[in-house]
């Protein structure tokens, strides 16, 4: 019993620095007015649905982290354009590599370690904040892949 205390008290203490460390990546992003669209507050967006994975996933929650990923894809990054601005921008073969590390994600829930599955994320959240640096860097507008 008290290694079952100790297991769900280093699994309390993972969580919290997990919420942390994902707290102060996004609260160090740059501060953008509300009405200044960047592609970064998208990845950022999808970064809070991504760790909302790893919570999950850290608390043997598979259902609730193939949800949080689900979200992620379709309720962000497809949603708000940001795989079509990619795809159209970065190519076809660049687009499908981000695809692969969602659904990757999506196949290690239940096979991998906590911390594996963490890194993962982290790997993603980087790429996205790397490729939306660099469509605002290129001044990229996300009105170009709205449908009317």
């Amino acid at each position: 019993m008290a290694h079952l205390r100790t297991d769900k008290s280093l699994s309390r203490i993972l969580h919290l620095f997990t919420v942390l460390v994902f707290g102060v990546a996004i609260s160090t992003a740059p501060v953008r007015a509300a009405d200044d669209f960047s592609w970064h507050s998208i990845a950022d967006a999808i970064a809070l649905k991504l760790n909302e994975a790893v919570v999950a996933h850290r608390a043997d929650d598979a259902k609730g982290a193939k949800r949080a990923l689900t979200r992620a894809y379709f309720g962000v990054f497809e949603s708000q354009k940001m795989e079509a601005a990619l795809r159209k921008t970065m190519g076809q073969t660049h687009a499908f590599k981000v695809e692969r590390m969602f659904t990757g994600l999506r196949s290690q829930i239940g096979n991998q370690s906590h911390d594996a599955f963490a890194d993962a994320v982290q790997d993603l959240v980087a790429q996205l904040h790397d490729d939306a640096d660099k469509l605002d860097t290129a001044g990229i507008p996300k009105e170009v892949y709205d449908a009317q």
